[in-house]
């Protein structure tokens, strides 16, 4: 192992993630996690609440074992395009037996950074990485073509932007679209779209980081975004 190889993996950053995953937990902060429990327990405790989630992982396990512990019925459909992390979730759902309420789907294609032409030390053209094939805009408007209205719409993975433009056609008029690393300034132009919209600061998600993170939480009609986001301000 190079040097460089070590400094990478003793990094900060990794070692947290590395925590959270022994830990089962999110790749979130710990302020982030509390958000997104509020707003799951903001909804009648009778009343089933249908979700979908942009991005799988330890997050869908972890927020779905919540929900089943205080009592709420829920279905949540989780997307992702890596075939690894589809596995390896699909193994965690099973194993937690929650296969009856969480139901994972996969449009798999490669990130923007492993395609032709990407360089991380220049700025791309606009477009030049866009949703262009087939799979991908099939994953940008699941939520609409699953035919459901969701209560809660969690956005984190490929495509934020698209994303966020999608989930307002899918989304209750008093339901909720939560966006993470909302601090991005090329994910945000999609947020005015939506009537109630607050920009949470979230906190570092490990030492010595130089910036914070923000979660992004809107509504059509909910005036409670704006409720939850003074509580966590």
């Amino acid at each position: 192992m190079t040097l460089a190889q070590l400094k990478q993996k003793l990094h900060p950053f990794e070692l947290t993630l590395k925590a959270h995953a022994f830990l089962e937990w999110p790749a979130m902060t710990r302020k982030e996690m509390r958000i997104l429990k509020e707003v799951f327990l903001s909804f009648p405790s009778g009343k089933p609440i249908n979700i979908f989630e942009y991005g799988m992982g330890f997050s869908t396990i972890y927020f779905a074992k919540f929900l089943h512990k205080n009592g709420r019925d829920f279905q949540m459909d989780s997307l992702d395009n890596n075939r690894f992390w589809y596995e390896k979730v699909t193994t965690m759902t099973r194993t937690a037996g929650l296969s009856k309420t969480v139901h994972l789907h996969l449009r798999e294609f490669v990130p923007f950074w492993e395609k032709n032409g990407w360089d991380w030390k220049t700025e791309p053209r606009a477009g030049a990485f866009g949703p262009n094939e087939k799979a991908e805009q099939e994953y940008i408007h699941l939520p609409q073509n699953l035919n459901k209205t969701y209560d809660v719409i969690f956005v984190d993975a490929r495509f934020r932007r698209r994303c966020l433009e999608a989930a307002l056609k899918a989304v209750s008029p008093q339901g909720f679209v939560i966006m993470h690393d909302a601090q991005k300034p090329h994910y945000q132009s999609a947020t005015k779209l939506y009537r109630y919209s607050q920009f949470i600061d979230s906190g570092k998600y490990f030492p010595f980081a130089r910036r914070k993170y923000q979660l992004w939480l809107g509504s059509p009609a909910n005036p409670l975004v704006d409720k939850v986001a003074a509580e966590f301000k």
